[in-house]
């Protein structure tokens, strides 16, 4: 995760929930693939399984970078608060 986009009251949080979502998966998806490798007697259930998470964290990944394209604070026409024109905009 790129830190320098987050603002410093979001970061912390944001790191932490995208560690914790690590550890979860480092926990179930083990769990999963065993449990699939007993049910079905073969492993390609789980590979499967693994298969289909992963290409939906890709779409998952690919929807939320193209929702928030483009919506950066800051990115607009500015006015200051005198209502002086931004240094740069035409008058």
């Amino acid at each position: 995760m790129a830190q320098s986009g987050l603002d410093l009251k979001i970061a912390a949080p944001g790191l932490a929930l995208v560690n914790s979502l690590g550890n979860l998966g480092g926990f179930v998806s083990p769990t999963l693939f065993g449990y699939l490798k007993d049910t079905t007697g073969s492993t390609n259930g789980g590979l499967y399984t693994l298969s289909a998470a992963s290409v939906l964290a890709v779409v998952g990944v690919a929807f939320v970078r193209h929702t928030n394209r483009g919506e950066r604070a800051g990115s607009g026409g500015e006015v200051a608060v005198t209502g002086e024109p931004v240094v740069g905009e035409a008058r």
